[in-house]
């Protein structure tokens, strides 16, 4: 849920008060050892990915230090510490509006892919948003890959784009979302939710072709798999993680966790995913569909060769990303109505 704008691109909690901070990074992780929280920002810590060569972790920072309340793109070295880069808005009109950059992916040959969305300053709902790819040592020369807010075959509209996957260099693949506002009572602050519709896979270039992949109804995250052949998915309300073919066309379990699984993302042999906590999936009368809310659970590591799950974190997670080599994971944590980044070891 996110209280004020971005409502599109961001669509997870986000209750929090102006302060001022021109730096939340630091020299060093706040707690060396296997696990360490790498940022303290009273603003949020979101989306977070790994640089292809697993030099570094980008991610979505809130700058509440800006009169603009911009999001931007931040990178940490791979083992924390201060921010080496930050990418933010730098339009000659950009300062009268809060424009948000979330969902980062680069590629193995330098292109960076995120959803870009403006907003008034305050409000909650972006007058535009779209999914762009641009080179990574430039990132504001976007080519627009798809606008956000497009219907598919069959009907349903996909308000919000999130967990955007490159797959090898030539194609996208991204969780497309039901985004909506929603206020508890009346004075009550406005939050927004994000829910998944299905898992979009968009090729790159002059004819670009968006498909919907079947079976995916419902999606609750996405992962590219080893090669650009395969994805992983979750569904809303279901305990199991999915692996699809795509030339095949064929789908098969890979694990059942006997809770809500979410969040999933794959690197070589091992698998992460948020399982449990505090998630539910049903109808939701004002928008005359099932929506899952999602506050957080644990983060489970699974082998995909011995079937051997782990827990590596109990509370309030969400988005893991696993690195290039397999041994870190990144993470949203919730606490206070905010979310920080940690690190995790798992060698």
């Amino acid at each position: 849920m996110l209280r004020g704008a971005a409502l599109v691109a961001l669509g997870a909690c986000a209750h929090s008060e102006p302060f001022t901070a021109p730096d939340h990074g630091t020299d060093r992780p706040y707690a060396p050892g296997p696990a360490a929280q790498l940022t303290l920002n009273r603003g949020h810590d979101r989306a977070p990915g790994w640089l292809p060569d697993g030099s570094g972790i980008i991610y979505t920072a809130e700058r509440l230090d800006r009169a603009d309340r911009d999001w931007c793109l931040e990178v940490l070295p791979r083992t924390g510490g201060r921010v080496v880069r930050t990418i933010c808005d730098a339009s000659a009109f950009g300062d009268d509006s809060t424009n948000a950059f979330v969902w980062a992916a680069v590629s193995a040959d330098g292109r960076v892919a995120y959803v870009r969305s403006a907003s008034r300053i305050g409000g909650s709902v972006p007058q535009w948003s779209a999914l762009v790819v641009a080179p990574f040592d430039a990132p504001s020369r976007t080519t627009v890959v798809s606008d956000v807010g497009y219907t598919v075959p069959g009907g349903a509209t996909h308000d919000g784009i999130a967990q955007v996957r490159w797959l090898g260099t030539g194609a996208l693949v991204y969780r497309g979302d039901l985004a909506f506002l929603y206020t508890a009572c009346r004075g009550c602050p406005v939050d927004s939710i994000a829910s998944g519709r299905g898992i979009v896979l968009h090729s790159l270039g002059a004819n670009g072709v968006r498909i919907v992949l079947p079976g995916t109804d419902y999606a609750s995250s996405v992962s590219a798999g080893a090669d650009s052949d395969e994805v992983y998915y979750t569904l809303n309300g279901d305990s199991k993680v999915y692996r699809r073919s795509l030339s095949a066309g064929t789908t098969a379990v890979v694990a059942d966790f006997a809770a809500v699984v979410r969040d999933v993302h794959v690197a070589g042999r091992r698998l992460v995913a948020i399982v449990g906590g505090t998630v539910t999936f049903a109808y939701e009368p004002g928008q005359q569909d099932s929506v899952q809310r999602d506050d957080g659970g644990d983060v489970v590591l699974f082998d995909l060769d011995s079937g051997i799950a782990s827990q590596v974190a109990q509370g309030r997670f969400r988005n893991p990303a696993l690195s290039p080599s397999g041994t870190r994971i990144v993470a949203e944590r919730y606490v206070d109505r905010t979310t920080d980044l940690w690190l995790f070891e798992v060698p």
